[in-house]
């Protein structure tokens, strides 16, 4: 016969109970496939962004192919990406992944975070093909973008109070649907945010368009923009109705841009 004093309480032996199961959902999480990678994306993204062949584990992986569905049902490669989450940010409930992706032509790093509402983006050196923006901003599908985007941040954070940190693009042999002329050229876009409000200056590295100006953005009052283009003489007659949309016309052939309070469609 047990002596009572071998019978653990009642309540101990239920708190062993929960450690154990606890610490086996730990333990299946932990050696998750790459596999749950691919799910979760699948449902954090609306299936729009799928791995094809995930190798390793949730933690530490990689995919031959990112492929992302466009918004006309076909599938677009963006090369085979390498990822770890981090788990030092999720004591702070914020789920942080560091990424590599190769495309063949370029490689893109950096770490992508999320939590509370807010996107941060770390130790970014990244380069995208322009036309993406199409799929994600369906304003720029009128103008037909192309050219390759390049990121660089060393910190940024995007939420719904605004913007803080600061980010440089440039944009590489810019070209849009609507002018006869392309390339435009290079241009460089410089953002410093304070929380409140995104500064922005708009410079040109090289072209036949040449553009400058600096404006604002706020989740409250959206977009405002002062500048000015103007074509190089070589090719002023073949870019006029192509300035014509930017703005109106001052002198010597200055167009002056102004967009005030635009807002972009979700």
């Amino acid at each position: 016969m047990r002596s009572e004093a071998t019978v653990l309480p009642r309540h101990r032996r239920l708190l062993y109970a929960l450690a154990g199961v606890g610490l086996y959902v730990v333990s299946l999480i932990a050696t998750a496939p790459a596999s749950m990678m691919d799910w979760m994306l699948l449902r954090l993204t609306n299936n729009r962004i799928i791995l094809v062949q995930p190798e390793g584990g949730l933690w530490y992986g990689k995919a031959r192919n990112l492929m992302l569905k466009t918004a006309d049902g076909g599938l677009r490669s963006m090369g085979s990406v390498n990822w770890e989450i981090l788990l030092l940010p999720l004591l702070k409930l914020e789920l942080a992944a560091r990424l590599e992706v190769a495309d063949g032509q370029s490689n893109s790093s950096g770490i992508i975070a999320a939590g509370f509402g807010k996107l941060h983006l770390r130790q970014m050196r990244a380069t995208l093909p322009v036309s993406l923006l199409s799929e994600f901003m369906p304003t720029w599908q009128t103008w037909k973008p192309n050219g390759a985007l390049k990121i660089s941040t060393d910190e940024f954070t995007l939420s719904q109070q605004g913007v803080r940190g600061t980010a440089e693009l440039e944009w590489r042999n810019a070209s849009l649907g609507l002018s006869q002329v392309n390339p435009l050229g290079d241009y460089r876009v410089n953002i410093q945010g304070d929380q409140k409000i995104a500064q922005i200056s708009v410079s040109t590295i090289s072209g036949v368009l040449h553009l400058v100006g600096k404006g604002g953005w706020s989740e409250s009052d959206g977009l405002s923009f002062r500048g000015t283009a103007l074509a190089d003489p070589s090719k002023r007659a073949e870019l006029r109705d192509f300035l014509r949309l930017l703005g109106s016309e001052q002198s010597n052939g200055v167009y002056q841009i102004v967009i005030s309070h635009f807002k972009l469609r979700k």
